[in-house]
């Protein structure tokens, strides 16, 4: 497999492209690949590695799924070495606490709102693209240094971004409709190899 390298600040996909393979449990299947990555300089003076890493999301049930659309990472782990069987030990560990995107008591309890969720027949698909920020070098070495490595990177996104309450009494509400899936998704792992000497610009802060 070829390692996803970024000597550009926009990547090549055609040439550096290595997916991760196809997880989860029965019902919902999941694929990961790194869309494309940049590298951005902080006013602080960190240096971060700006990734999109595109997620499929197969409903691989016989039955139908609602799956939210506000949904987010969490966080990350960065697992080193070449060879995937062997990185079995996290080298950089992040988490994340978010507060709730929106108050879930407030949804229509008659149907799935099509703008916050996405209804997924059997063997039907959908893709999305969720943002990670990895800081790989800080002032003054603040941070353990991970450049100029090979690594596996392995994703957490949150599919229920909101209250556990009011989406249990949702998932009761919608069972004639389809399961509404609030489980937590762990990616499958993706090759990443961050380089050793990262030219990294300002970046452009986007607030959608």
């Amino acid at each position: 497999m070829i390692p996803w390298r970024f000597t550009m600040l926009v990547v090549s996909l055609s040439m550096l492209f290595a997916p991760g393979a196809a997880s989860g449990n029965d019902s919902l299947r999941v694929s990961a690949e790194l869309v494309d990555g940049k590298y951005c300089l902080a006013p602080s003076g960190a240096v971060t590695l700006s990734l999109h890493v595109g997620v499929t999301y197969e409903n691989s049930s016989l039955g139908v799924i609602i799956l939210p659309r506000f949904t987010r990472v969490v966080g990350y782990r960065l697992f080193l070495g070449e060879d995937q069987s062997k990185a079995s030990q996290a080298e950089s560990r992040v988490a994340y606490r978010l507060e709730p995107m929106l108050d879930a008591s407030k949804l229509d309890r008659s149907a799935p709102q099509p703008e916050l969720f996405d209804v997924l027949k059997p063997g039907s698909q959908v893709r999305r693209i969720h943002p990670v920020e990895i800081v790989v070098s800080s002032p003054g070495g603040s941070t353990p240094s991970i450049l100029g490595k090979d690594y596996y990177l392995q994703v957490d996104v949150d599919n229920w971004a909101a209250a556990r309450g009011p989406g249990l009494k949702l998932l009761r509400a919608w069972k004639p409709l389809g399961l509404l899936w609030m489980d937590a998704t762990t990616l499958p792992r993706v090759k990443l190899h961050i380089e050793d000497h990262p030219r990294a610009k300002r970046c452009e802060v986007r607030i959608d």
